[in-house]
């Protein structure tokens, strides 16, 4: 479920964070809704809720339960997709926040 972000602010510090958190693979359903949320703000559609519903997986949460999962039994290049979508959009609103796009 996203929530709603009146005059969201994601500083270059926080989205470093960010950055760090989702490349370590630590990243909290939190942190994925932010960016959500973040991109809807915007006008922008909510990159990884949709790409998560066009493979039947209904939350953030579910996403997660999926990548605890043996290997053997995940979709490790789902995963990728998402996870380098996700990491491409930080590095955009990095360029964004720093006038460098």
């Amino acid at each position: 479920m996203m929530t709603e972000v009146e005059n969201p602010q994601l500083t270059l510090e926080r989205l470093e964070i960010l950055e760090k958190r989702f490349d370590s693979n630590i990243a909290t359903n939190k942190d994925y809704a932010l960016i959500d949320d973040y991109l809807v703000a915007m006008g922008v559609e909510p990159y990884i809720i949709n790409k998560l519903k066009d493979k039947g997986i209904i939350s953030y949460d579910d996403f997660l339960a999926e990548k605890k999962k043996p290997a053997s039994e995940r979709n490790i290049i789902f995963e990728a997709e998402v996870l380098g979508g996700i990491l491409g959009i930080i590095s955009a609103l990095k360029r964004i926040n720093t006038n460098r796009i």
